[in-house]
């Protein structure tokens, strides 16, 4: 962090509304410039505002003050329609609901929404007794009593005799562990600070783990309801780049402790009976780099999905007393250059596979005594699928999720003996909305070196046009993790008003498998870029849309990937919207004392290496920016966001505008509450799609 610069709220002050948007009559703040030197590798980088980083310094609100009535300013005339936009999301929403149910020691457990509440109420019954029902959670009430409040997970007893919540009243992602007597209702006097993850070994037993002051969560203790005495701690991780969490197997037999983190290649696994829970945790296999294995119990075995010498993964069965010998680890189902194992799930007699396959997603069952295996069929062109969870160990029915751009989420139950399937519950659409009127295409876009990106489309028949749409395309392309085609009823608000909707599967997810994301990620990072625009230049040749006329969208590090794009190609795009986006990439990876962790590098690249350092820098979107037209941008970010900082947004409007050699609009929408909680509510999100789509509309000049 650098010094506090000398009455720089005051110069801030001084400076704001001396840049004039043409056309608006409305003139965006300009901050000051107090250039900050970055030298690494002999390179010399001036950043000139750096200082928008002290975020506790009243000219930095003042800042960040005024761009939000700039904001304000030049969507004043889409008031009216981002409230009828927020009607007609809303109209589509069948507001009072309920979930499928899960059962739980011999009671079904369900999410209930009530017309206009914004959060659920946690309930529970005796399975097909309606008149049972009791609420044992009411969210509502909760975050009543806190404008930050988050509840952020739940777990019941085995027995089902008590609840343990974990929430966050002052939406600083500070979690405290409350206990209540479901019976009762009464909250019981346990409560556990910072904690990140529980595990139920019994009724009255409950392993925990904890954070530390740098959220890292580093330690698991056992805690006896009612019980006094300090609680034992039971493991400890000092490496400061691996979290913990804890699990209950889904046999109930064991505790996992599980030390990783989200975007680590590495991970390792230890076990405690409940049998014998005074006994020492037990490692199934010491870490190594660039292993990461998933561990599951069945009978006297456990079920390992792993990546040692096999990047697809594959899934191993062995006995649990020969589980540290990585040579007694048996296929189950062996490793495929073509298909990537996502997940599994673990049953006494099967297991069911969640996979993809040329970038479509699928489930496989395998049957444990035998290998024989089967796929489940699907007719949509391109969809998405997930196992959802079951708790019966001894069930021969598996439930699913199923959803495509145009088929709202739909729950199955599936038997597989049998292979028949039922409907548990499908989501509700209100309105006119009926399939058949728009069109889904799933497209390969073949790249200059032959690799071929998949494209998810959705448009509505009656409204596309032989000379081409306006269209909204998005992307991520990081950690590996994909964007799926799933169903949201809010974007034919848009889709409606004639936009093409497009998602651009890009490498660096894991769409096609972990050759995919390795492939947009460290120094082929700019293969994500390169698919992005790509993917533009196609749709324009094949008339879906034509130059000018597309919406680059993207949050986080898909934020990254539009506005490298826009900066490589600006007159493709009409417009970006970059949400939470991280733009200022090679700045915040080398300041690894804010970030407080390095695992970034895996992902990105480490430039305190000169070739990386070189890498990134030749794309990272703030050192890019240079005197040239940009399109018409929407920012949005928070004060209190806690992925990526507000001043990546901040800083990168302000050099744009300093750049910009047109009379587009860049605005900074930024939320200044000091909570991360502002939006939690179902229907808050509905006003902030309907602000975006109020730009969209009134850049395009659409009025219907």
């Amino acid at each position: 962090m650098i010094r506090k610069q000398v009455c720089l709220g005051f110069l801030i002050l001084m400076l704001l509304g001396t840049h004039r948007v043409s056309g608006q009559g409305k003139l965006p703040p300009v901050p000051v410039q107090n250039p900050k030197n970055h030298i690494l590798h002999g390179d010399r980088r001036l950043d000139p505002y750096f200082w928008m980083r002290q975020f506790e310094d009243e000219g930095v609100i003042a800042y960040m003050e005024a761009e939000l009535k700039y904001t304000d300013a030049v969507m004043k005339d889409t008031e009216g329609k981002q409230k009828k936009l927020y009607r007609e999301m809303l109209k589509r929403i069948q507001q009072s609901d309920i979930s499928v149910p899960y059962l739980i020691g011999g009671y079904e457990y369900y999410e209930k929404y009530g017309k206009g509440k914004d959060h659920p109420l946690i309930c529970r019954r005796k399975p097909g007794e309606p008149k049972t029902e009791k609420v044992i959670i009411d969210i509502n009430k909760s975050a009543a009593s806190s404008d930050g409040y988050s509840l952020m997970d739940y777990s019941i007893s085995p027995g089902g005799k008590y609840l343990v919540t974990l929430e966050d009243k002052t939406g600083n992602m500070e979690c405290v562990a409350y206990f209540t007597d479901i019976n009762t209702g009464v909250t019981l006097p346990d409560k556990l600070p910072n904690v990140s993850s529980v595990a139920w070994a019994d009724d009255r037993i409950i392993y925990y783990s904890v954070s530390n002051f740098k959220n890292r969560s580093y330690r698991v203790f056992r805690h006896t309801i009612g019980l006094k005495t300090d609680d034992m701690m039971v493991f400890s991780e000092e490496d400061e780049q691996f979290d913990l969490y804890v699990e209950r197997s889904k046999s109930g037999m064991y505790i996992f402790i599980n030390s990783g983190a989200e975007m680590a290649s590495t991970n390792e696994t230890w076990y405690i009976p409940v049998a014998n829970l005074l006994a020492e945790p037990v490692c199934i296999l010491k870490r190594e780099l660039g292993h990461l294995y998933f561990v599951k119990h069945a009978g006297d075995k456990f079920f390992i999905l792993t990546n040692k010498k096999c990047p697809n993964f594959r899934i191993a069965s062995v006995p649990i007393s020969d589980c540290s010998d990585f040579n007694a680890w048996d296929d189950l189902v062996a490793h495929s250059e073509d298909v990537f194992l996502e997940d599994f799930d673990v049953f006494n007699s099967f297991i069911a596979i969640n996979q993809r396959e040329n970038s479509h997603s699928g489930i496989r069952i395998v049957k444990i005594d035998n290998k024989a295996e089967y796929t489940l069929p699907f007719s949509e062109t391109d969809y998405w699928v997930t196992i959802l969870p079951n708790h019966d160990i001894d069930s021969k029915i598996i439930r699913y999720g199923y959803t495509s751009l145009l088929t709202p989420v739909t729950i199955f139950d599936y038997n597989t003996e049998t292979k028949q399937q039922n409907v548990v519950k499908k989501q509700v659409v209100l309105g006119d909305y009926n399939p058949a009127d728009y069109k889904l295409e799933c497209v390969f876009v073949e790249t200059p070196e032959g690799v071929k990106i998949p494209l998810s489309i959705v448009y509505k028949i009656s409204e596309k046009k032989e000379s081409g749409n306006p269209l909204l395309l998005r992307a991520y392309g990081a950690y590996g993790i994909s964007e799926d085609p799933f169903f949201s009823s809010l974007r034919f608000s848009l889709i409606d008003r004639g936009f093409v909707f497009v998602i651009a599967h890009v490498r660096g997810g894991s769409e096609k498998g972990t050759i995919w994301h390795k492939e947009g990620s460290g120094l082929y990072k700019k293969n994500s870029i390169n698919d992005f625009v790509d993917c533009a230049k196609y749709l324009i040749d094949k008339k879906y849309t034509a130059k000018g006329l597309i919406v680059g969208e993207g949050t986080g590090a898909g934020a990254m990937v539009v506005a490298a794009a826009v900066n490589s190609d600006p007159q493709i795009f009409r417009m970006a919207i970059l949400n939470s986006p991280f733009l200022d990439v090679l700045t915040s990876l080398i300041d690894t004392a804010y970030t407080g962790t390095t695992l970034e590098f895996e992902e990105w690249g480490n430039p305190y290496s000169k070739g990386y350092y070189d890498y990134i820098k030749s794309y990272s979107p703030y050192d890019n920016l240079k005197a040239q037209y940009f399109p018409n941008m929407l920012v949005n970010t928070s004060l209190s966001e806690s992925q990526v900082p507000y001043w990546e947004a901040s800083k990168f409007v302000a050099k744009v505008r300093e750049y910009k050699s047109d009379e587009n609009i860049v605005l900074l929408n930024i939320d200044l509450s000091e909570s991360n909680s502002s939006s939690t509510g179902r229907f808050n999100g509905l006003r902030d799609y309907a602000f975006d789509y109020a730009f969209i509309l009134k850049v395009f000049g659409i009025d219907k």
